[in-house]
Parts: C-alpha cells; structure tokens; sequence
C-alpha cells in the first residue's frame, strides 16, 4: 500500500452502495425521462464519478482499489474461457427462470432489447458495453470489494457478498440469479489475478453478448411478423412443455460443458503458479479431475431425463 494511504473499511462501500442505490433507483429514472437511453450513460458516468469521490474522500490506495496492470495473454484467454464457461452456468438458469416463469422472463428480455435498439449500434456499443464495464466494475469490484476484503481471511465473503449487491443492484429478481452468478466469477478474477482488467474485459465481453442478442432478438420478432416475443409464446401449445425439453438440453450441453471450461479457466489464469506448473490435468489433481467427469456426466444425465419428460409430455409431434 502506498505510504500515507488508508485502507478502505466496510464502511465506505455501504456509503457507495447507498449511493449507488440512489443513483441506480431513483435519480437514473429521471435521466432516462430526460435523456432516453442516452441517460443510462450519464448514469454510469456518475457511478463512475461516486466511485472515485468515495475513494478520494477515504484517503484510499487508488492503485490498491483498482489495480490495474498490463494484462498477460494467458490470462486474457483464461478470461474469456471462465466467461463462456460462467455464460453456460447463467444459461441453464435463465432456462429455469424461464421454465418457471416464462411471461416475466420474457419481458424482461423483450424490455432490455427495446431499450438497447432505440439508439444507433454505435451509442449502444458505449452504452452498454464500455460504460458499464468500466463504471460497474469500479464500484462493486473497486470499492465495495475492497471495503470487505481482508487479508488472511476467507477470500469468498468479498466475492459472494459483492455479487450478491452486484445482483441486486439491477433492480429486478429475474436478472438477479444470472447476475449473481457473474457476480461471483469477476470477483474471483479480481481476487486471484489482483488485476481489475480481467474483471473488465469479463464484464464487456458478457454484455457485447447481450447487444448482439438484442439484435438477434429483433430479427428473430420480425420474422415472426410481431415485435411482442410474448404473444409468440402464447401461441404455442406447450407453454411449460417446451421449455422442459429445452432445460434438458441446456442442462446437458451447458451444463456439463461449464465445468469443463470453468477448469481450464481457472488454470489458465493461474498458469506458472505454484500448483500449475505440472500442466492441465497432473497427477496430484486425479481427485479434482474425477469430480469435474463425475460433475460433468451428472449433468448430461439429468439433462437427458429431463428432454425425456419433454417429449413424453409433448408426444411424437414434438419433432
């Protein structure tokens, strides 16, 4: 730590995290009147702005809060195959949600979309991509992870209580559970690479996904001769049917797949370190290598059955 700098306490990151509840729930709302979408800029901006002027005001480590260093190319991929690999994990979920709660999950994703295509690519590519990389990850990853974070104490209080605000903070329990789990990744990141880069690179490449989608979703209405994804749903005939044989395939692919990947991950970011120079799979690992196979085919399993139930409560006509 910097001579003459203090270490943020959890105190600090409760005054952001009021903050930020104020900006994100009430303040923001009045941006998005004035400013349409646009607003949401603004109001990552002053997230941005809460994070730093909480930091400042502290007397905190600028360097320690939001480390940031030249990123290694093993570990940017390591990144990327934890992102996927967290994606899959978020997947499954969301097909839960939507196997359970199919008209809310479905507005959700149809209100998220109409927002992002109400600008040009371009605004919504800083909008919804840069900003929120940059401005989130300084309040959840900077200060509030830092305000909890202890050293020689269990390193998943910081990583599951700031995914769990994380979460929370998008306003909505249908997008909370997906959050969380993305939550947890990017804080893991953070804690075992000490490099927020990471965290930001993971965030980015995750909502880049969530543009493209909207655009995907929009092509995928209009075929359809409908901007209301809602009322496609209702016109099936196996509302919860569907939906199950769908589970079953995203629990058997993504599921076993997220294992696998979230493995390999976690050794690329920690390729060289001591307990990863002996390669992917070392002898000293057969135990972890036998829970990731078990893990992996329990998955497969499941899924299978539950695609079983699908058909046999759709019939032949499934297909």
């Amino acid at each position: 730590m910097t001579k003459g700098k203090k270490t943020l306490k959890i105190y600090h990151g409760i005054i952001l995290a009021l903050l930020t509840a104020g900006e994100i729930f009430i303040f923001s709302r009045y941006l998005g009147n004035w400013f349409g979408f646009y607003g949401t800029l603004i109001s990552e901006l002053i997230l941005l702005l809460l994070a730093v002027g909480t930091v400042a005001a502290a007397g905190g480590d600028f360097r320690k809060v939001f480390p940031a260093r030249k990123p290694k190319a093993c570990q940017v991929f390591g990144t990327l195959v934890m992102w996927l690999g967290t994606f899959f994990v978020t997947m499954v979920v969301t097909m839960v949600l939507m196997l359970l709660f199919p008209r809310e999950m479905t507005e959700v994703s149809q209100g998220i979309s109409e927002s992002i295509l109400s600008v040009p690519f371009f605004a919504a590519f800083v909008i919804v991509v840069i900003s929120p990389a940059v401005c989130e990850e300084a309040v959840f990853r900077g200060v509030v992870f830092n305000s909890l974070f202890r050293a020689r104490r269990n390193k998943w209080v910081p990583i599951v209580v700031t995914a769990f605000v994380f979460g929370a903070f998008h306003g909505s329990i249908w997008r909370f559970f997906p959050t969380f789990f993305l939550g947890i990744a990017m804080g893991y990141l953070l804690m075992e690479t000490g490099n927020i880069f990471y965290s930001v690179l993971f965030h980015g490449v995750n909502n880049f996904v969530s543009l493209c989608s909207s655009y995907i979703f929009q092509f995928f209405t209009k075929s359809y001769g409908t901007e209301d994804l809602s009322a496609i749903i209702e016109e099936s005939n196996s509302l919860l049917e569907m939906p199950l044989y769908t589970a079953g395939q995203y629990l058997a692919f993504y599921g076993g797949s997220s294992i696998v990947l979230l493995y390999i991950g976690n050794y690329l970011i920690h390729k060289g370190q001591p307990g990863y120079r002996n390669g992917l799979f070392p002898r000293e690992k057969q135990r972890t290598l036998l829970a990731i196979v078990a893990g992996a085919v329990s998955c497969v399993v499941a899924g299978i059955m539950l695609m079983t139930a699908g058909i046999a409560l759709n019939g032949m006509d499934f297909f």
